[in-house]
């Protein structure tokens, strides 16, 4: 497997988020990195964007080519989002609404939903714009946008914690020659929604919805849940590739070849035509008394392999929020330990599952809202119940288990070569 850079992640990045000295390239001065326009409203807590990029190719790259990463994102998705949720309207009339907006052909939200937990946990943002009303039903047709296309999130100028603007990178859309520049840059720049009624009667205006995860409230951009991860993912990965070099390299053998007698120039003629013409399986190999072949085997000396692995993982785990006993050997200790320590990931995993709840009640909320709007729905109309699979502490006991036991098997691998 490839790995990202011959450098570690956390030097590629921007030297103002990790308080290093610049790469000078793409800038105009080497000292740009210092500076910014007295313009720019952004936070000192906020990731520049030029790190918030990377870190979110990185973090794609590592879900994709990277099995540890792929396995910890995949976790939060299969205990959140991997059973259906359930839709109960207090009305037929509610249930209908959300029934046909959650199971449109476009929408089709049951798949959808894996997708919303899996790329903010990997990017630490989604965006969904829902400015595509159906004139004749008051359905929403949902439109996902990357959040690599995001150029920069504005927030609220009385509430800086709260964002309002979302601007989207230059050049996305397609320019008709009729269009006029403002109306071009009008085009990327998206009106988050929000409820600009007096607490009674709900007056919700806007485009989009946007989820973050990962952030303090003065910073503009989410990041994403490998962000912290990313070095030692990294070091592992080569840990691990130098562990399989060395094995390789334990399965080789070689001939250690004596010519007794020999002169120097002979020895090289020698070779040179063993070079020429190698031997090959099966081959006959006839030679006088004086040339000895003895076959030799590569000895290395040993290396406690399984205790720094162990170490990266549960380094890792911990990170992530994962029981750092998942690493560790099973057994009857083990089985104990992992019977009794649940609470950190339960309670990791089931705050994740409230945010999604809480976003995707939104988007059900303003679906309700439109149709009432439209016509479609009565306003005395429009409650429902949202809920979302629960998260059993068996079901993560027998993962811990599982991972303990998978690591135990690989830890006898390597330690028997």
């Amino acid at each position: 497997m490839p790995h990202i850079t011959e450098t570690a992640l956390s030097e590629q990045l921007s030297p103002e988020y990790f308080w290093r000295s610049p790469d000078q390239a793409g800038q105009v001065d080497k000292d740009d990195w210092k500076y910014h326009s007295i313009w720019e409203s952004r936070a000192k807590t906020d990731v520049p964007q030029v790190v918030h990029s990377q870190m979110q190719a990185f973090a794609v790259f590592l879900y994709q080519a990277n099995p540890v990463a792929h396995r910890l994102i995949d976790l939060i998705v299969d205990y959140t989002v991997g059973e259906e949720i359930t839709i109960r309207g207090r009305d037929a009339e509610t249930q209908e609404v959300l029934e046909r907006f959650w199971f449109d052909w476009h929408n089709d939200w049951p798949n959808r939903l894996h997708d919303l937990a899996r790329d903010t946990a990997i990017n630490g943002e989604s965006l969904y714009v829902l400015d595509d009303v159906q004139p004749t039903t008051g359905l929403i047709r949902v439109r996902h946008f990357d959040p690599s296309f995001i150029s920069a999130v504005k927030p609220d100028e009385s509430d800086l914690s709260r964002p309002a603007y979302v601007h989207l990178k230059q050049g996305l859309f397609i320019r008709p020659p009729e269009m006029s520049d403002a109306e071009y840059n009008a085009k990327h720049v998206l009106s988050l929604i929000r409820d600009t009624g007096d607490g009674k009667h709900r007056e919700l205006q806007g485009q989009a919805l946007l989820l973050q995860i990962n952030k303090v409230a003065s910073a503009t951009r989410g990041l994403s849940d490998l962000l912290s991860l990313l070095n030692w993912l990294d070091v592992l990965e080569r840990f691990l590739g130098n562990v399989a070099d060395r094995l390789a390299h334990l399965g080789m053998w070689f001939y250690d070849i004596t010519l007794e007698g020999a002169s120097d120039r002979e020895i090289r003629n020698y070779r040179e035509k063993l070079l020429r013409e190698p031997p090959r399986p099966g081959a006959l190999r006839v030679h006088s008394d004086r040339v000895t072949w003895k076959p030799t085997a590569v000895n290395l000396p040993g290396e406690d392999i399984a205790s720094p692995s162990l170490l990266f993982m549960s380094h890792i785990l911990t990170g992530a929020g994962i029981p750092v006993h998942w690493a560790s050997q099973s057994g009857a200790a083990g089985r104990t330990v992992a019977a009794d320590a649940q609470d950190p990931i339960f309670k990791h995993l089931s705050t994740r599952q409230g945010v999604l709840r809480r976003f995707v009640r939104r988007i059900l909320e303003y679906q309700i809202y439109v149709a009432q709007s439209t016509g479609k729905l009565a306003k005395k109309r429009g409650e429902f119940g949202l809920f979302f699979p629960r998260i059993g502490l068996r079901d993560l006991q027998r993962a811990g288990g599982a991972a303990a036991r998978f690591l135990e098997v690989l830890s006898h691998l390597v330690d028997s070569g």
